[in-house]
C-alpha cells in the first residue's frame, strides 16, 4: 500500500512535474523493498551487528534507548529493512567496516519517529508521519 507515501494539500501547493517524477520513483523503490523476500532475517531490538541483507519486522518495531545496531559491511554492501507498522527509534545506529548510509533502505508501512540524541542512517520511505526530535541526526533521506 503506497497510498500514504506523499500527500499534498491543493490549498497550499501545486505539485510540479518534477515532484510527480520523484513521487513515482519513491513509490517504485518502496514497493521494490517491500517485495523482497529471499533470505529475510528478523530485525533485532537489542544491540546487534547487522551484516548486509534483508531484515524484516512484521509488526511495529522499536529500538529502545541504550541499544545500538551497527551496519557492518563494505561500501558496496546493501541493507534493506521492511517494517510492517510504525518505527520508534530511541537507541542509535552506527556504521562499521566501510558501510555506506546510502546503501541502507527502509520501507515502513507507518510512522517513523526518531527520539532525542538518536542517530539513523539510510533512506527512509514511510507511509506515515516522519519526525525527528531535537538533537537527533540522520545521514540519509526521508520520504
Amino acid at each position: 500500500n503506497t497510498a500514504g507515501l506523499a500527500t499534498t494539500s491543493a490549498a497550499t501547493s501545486v505539485p510540479s512535474s518534477a515532484d510527480a517524477i520523484v513521487l513515482a520513483d519513491v513509490k517504485v523503490a518502496y514497493e521494490a523493498i517491500l517485495g523482497l523476500t529471499a533470505g529475510a532475517k528478523t530485525l533485532p531490538v537489542t544491540t546487534a551487528s547487522l551484516e548486509p541483507g534483508l531484515y524484516v519486522s512484521r509488526a511495529a518495531w522499536a529500538l529502545p534507548a541504550g541499544q545500538t545496531i551497527t551496519f557492518h559491511g563494505e561500501a558496496t554492501d546493501v541493507w534493506n529493512i521492511q517494517v510492517i507498522g510504525a518505527v520508534a527509534i530511541a537507541g542509535t545506529f552506527a556504521l562499521s567496516g566501510g558501510a555506506d548510509a546510502s546503501n541502507i533502505r527502509w520501507a515502513v508501512t507507518g510512522a517513523f519517529a526518531v527520539a532525542t540524541q538518536s542517530t539513523v542512517f539510510g533512506t527512509v520511505l514511510a507511509t506515515g508521519a516522519i519526525s525527528m526530535a531535537t538533537l537527533s541526526s540522520l545521514e540519509g533521506r526521508m520520504y
